[in-house]
Parts: structure tokens; C-alpha cells; sequence
């Protein structure tokens, strides 16, 4: 497991709140201990608005534990842990100014960044067909998920938030495939890499000639830099 990787299994979401990362993991990336970096933090409260900072409830302590099991020894915390959101993240490694807070803000922000596209479906969506407002991830961003959660859990995610069924049975494509693989789209990295999936998955190139307005010898050509891209 890299480091993206780990920090994303450290950003926690709760109805009702952004994003956050506790206190505890927070410090422990950044090279402190949680009360220094709370101090840090009280100190300087001008740089964390109550949207940027929070304190947990009791109701969300238990409610983080029921769905995070390594996290039980949150229960025999003498105060309620506090919440940092993406901004507050960054501010808290400007404060602590040290060369590993920094270079862990920075990681901490890609991941953020990619999750909170994310977040702004309802993480308990489930998609047959394209989404009526949908997410398309760039080929950076396809990269960054399976940088980040390996190539299988990438392709969950794309199914899931996507409504993009990498590897699966089905031989039609859903209305979002089919703009992906459009000859107008001008992401070629993020159609390479769809026009390969679809393949693989038991699309008929005849289909995706049709579907895309592209000839079957750059469908061929398309599908092979994305395989190359899929596989690095």
C-alpha cells in the first residue's frame, strides 16, 4: 500500500460534514503529537473558521467507530476528537513548518482533491445507466486512481461513480461511454482509455466506430495507448 493510498483511508465522511481528517491521523503524518498540533492550531484560529476545523459530536465519535473498526481506541479519548478538513490541512503543515508536514500536505491535497469530485455524489449511488450531472474523471485523474487505490479498486469507483463498467459483462455502453469515446472529446487520454475498457469488457468495434465517429483503424490504435496507459 503506497502513500496515497493510506492517506486516503484516513479521510473520513459523515452526513452532514465535509470531508475531514481526525486530529490524531492528521498529526501522526505530519511528524507531531495530536495535542502540539491542536495547540498549534488554538493558536492560530484565525487560519481555522468553524467550517475548516470542527469538533466531533459524541453521536459522530460513535458513528466513525461503527464504520471504522481500527479506529475503537477513538472511544477512550478524554475529549471529543476535532475534524480537518482539506483546507485546514494544509494550513495546519504551513504552522507546523516542518519538511515532512509540507511534503504530507501536498499528498494530502491530491487525495482530498480527487475525493471530494467524488463526495459530490452520494457515496451510496448506484448507476445502471450515465448519471444525470456526471463525473469525468480526466486520464490524470484516472491515473491518480489507480495510483491511489490500485487498478481494481479504480475500476470500482469508476463504476460506481461513473457510471463506467470497465471489465464487466455488458456489451452495450451507457449515453456517458458514449460522449467519453466521442471523436470531439478532447481528452485523447481519458478515450483511449474508455475505448479500451469497452473493448475488453465485449464492446463490438463496429459499435464503438459507430457510437464514436472515429475509423476502425484509430479505434484499434486508441485502444492500444490506452491499454499502455491502463498498464503503467
Amino acid at each position: 500500500m503506497n502513500e496515497l493510498q493510506i492517506i486516503g483511508k484516513k479521510i473520513i465522511s459523515l452526513p452532514g460534514r465535509p470531508l475531514f481528517m481526525l486530529d490524531s491521523d492528521v498529526a501522526e503524518l505530519y511528524g507531531v503529537e495530536a495535542k502540539v498540533l491542536n495547540q498549534a492550531i488554538k493558536r492560530n484560529q484565525e487560519r481555522f473558521p468553524e467550517d475548516f476545523f470542527f469538533q466531533l459530536t459524541i453521536e459522530e465519535v460513535k458513528e466513525v467507530v461503527a464504520k471504522f473498526g481500527h479506529l475503537q481506541t477513538l472511544k477512550f479519548r478524554p475529549t471529543l476528537p476535532y475534524g480537518l478538513t482539506h483546507p485546514a490541512c494544509n494550513a495546519a503543515a504551513f504552522i507546523i513548518n516542518t519538511a515532512i508536514a509540507i511534503q504530507r500536505s501536498i499528498q494530502i491535497i491530491r487525495v482530498f482533491t480527487a475525493m471530494e469530485r467524488f463526495a459530490e455524489r452520494r457515496p451510496d449511488a448506484t448507476f445502471v445507466d450515465a448519471p444525470d450531472n456526471p463525473f469525468l474523471p480526466s486520464g490524470l485523474q484516472m491515473m491518480q486512481l489507480r495510483e491511489m487505490y490500485g487498478n481494481e479498486g479504480a475500476k470500482q469507483i469508476l463504476k460506481d461513480y461513473c457510471g463506467i463498467h470497465p471489465g464487466g459483462p455488458r456489451s452495450s455502453i451507457t449515453p456517458m461511454e458514449a460522449r467519453m469515446i466521442k471523436k470531439t472529446n478532447p481528452n485523447k487520454h481519458q478515450r483511449n482509455e474508455v475505448i479500451a475498457y469497452l473493448l475488453d469488457r465485449g464492446v463490438k468495434k463496429t459499435v464503438l466506430v459507430l457510437t464514436s465517429g472515429l475509423s476502425d483503424k484509430s479505434i484499434y490504435n486508441a485502444a492500444a495507448k490506452g491499454r499502455k496507459r491502463i498498464d503503467a
